[in-house]
């Protein structure tokens, strides 16, 4: 358990602070089984299962019960409390991940770009400073708009190599140097 502190309005109309308390809240297998839809084939065509999940605003800290839902392409977890996304990297199928608003900061240790399809991937409106450790392959889409993120050092063809959108709105960006993306067609900063 932790403790976060949060600004609020007081009746005064000006700022007060108050003290909330972040409660533990790891993912469930009953909260995946609300969330799960999209059934599709999966193997060799004869066998199916559902490869979407949607485990929006549940205040979800923690995401290691999904390894057993190996057949997950789509997956949106916005709006939770997560500040890992390793757990993911089980889900070798995803196509598709938003977790927009939660407590990320980084990269490091992610291991997302040992997701072999991995194409599509927003993390907008969380606390990413740096993009140290950030890569896919075949990732085409990347929003990381409304974080911390001053420089793009790191952000090179090796690592990127599909990348044909990057969304980098709402930062506080003071450079782009070492940005060396050439397939980038779309590249949105303001």
């Amino acid at each position: 358990m932790s403790l976060s502190l949060s600004l609020c309005w007081g009746r005064s109309g000006s700022p007060s602070c108050v003290l909330a308390q972040v409660v533990e809240c790891p993912l469930s297998v009953e909260m995946v089984a609300e969330g799960l839809s999209l059934l599709c084939k999966v193997g060799n065509g004869l066998g199916h299962a559902y490869t979407r999940l949607d485990v929006k605003e549940r205040g979800v800290t923690e995401l290691s019960a999904l390894a057993p839902f190996i057949h997950v392409r789509f997956l949106d977890v916005s709006q939770n409390q997560l500040r890992d996304l390793s757990p993911l990297t089980s889900l070798t199928h995803l196509l598709w991940i938003k977790a927009d608003g939660n407590q990320l900061t980084g990269f490091k240790g992610q291991l997302l770009g040992e997701l072999p399809y991995l194409q599509w991937l927003s993390l907008a409106s969380n606390k990413i400073r740096g993009l140290e450790g950030l890569g896919g392959a075949v990732l085409e889409y990347l929003n990381l708009t409304g974080n911390l993120i001053q420089q793009v050092s790191r952000l090179d063809y090796g690592c990127l190599s599909n990348l044909v959108c990057l969304e980098l709105r709402g930062n506080q960006l003071e450079s782009t140097e070492g940005l060396h993306l050439p397939n980038l067609r779309c590249l949105y900063l303001v």
